[in-house]
């Protein structure tokens, strides 16, 4: 009985220390975050995976993702 109430420690360990690692993923904390634009999409290209966005004083920034 002890050794189960000691596995199941252990394996709840091992999770709550594998979802607070998950969280810190989602959020970006810890790591440096680029400058930030705001402006409205001008052109899209989802087979490049690339986006246009114009800003107010209508300068165009290249967006990629992956």
């Amino acid at each position: 009985m002890k050794k189960i109430l000691a596995l199941s420690v252990v394996v709840g360990f091992c999770l709550a220390v594998v979802a607070l690692a998950g969280d810190d993923k989602k959020m970006g904390e810890g790591k440096k975050m680029g400058p930030t634009k705001e402006g409205t999409i001008s052109k899209l290209d989802t087979a490049g995976k690339m986006m246009t966005v114009k800003d107010s004083a209508g300068v165009e920034t290249a967006v990629y993702w992956n």
